[in-house]
C-alpha cells in the first residue's frame, strides 16, 4: 500500500523505508506521511525495536561463529 492521505502504509513499506531500501521519491511520500501520523509512528518504532534485536541476534551469532572458526585446529 501507499502513503496517501488518509491511507497508512504497510509494515512491509514501513520497514523497507527504515532499512533505507525504498526509492527516493516512495521514502519521502513515507516520511511526509509518518511525520503526522502518531498510528505510523508507533508502528514504525516497533518495526525499529525489532529491526535493532535481529542485527543484535545476527552480531552474536556472527561472533560465536568467529570463535568457533578460531578455535579448529588447522
Amino acid at each position: 500500500m501507499h502513503a496517501r492521505p488518509g491511507k497508512h502504509p504497510d509494515e512491509q513499506t514501513l520497514e523497507a523505508y527504515l532499512l533505507g531500501s525504498l526509492p527516493l521519491r516512495k521514502a519521502r511520500q513515507i516520511e511526509e506521511h509518518v511525520l503526522e501520523c502518531p498510528e505510523c509512528v508507533d508502528t514504525a518504532e516497533e518495526i525499529q525495536d525489532y529491526i535493532r534485536c535481529i542485527r543484535t541476534a545476527l552480531g552474536r551469532r556472527k561472533t560465536k561463529l568467529s570463535i568457533a572458526v578460531k578455535a579448529r585446529p588447522g
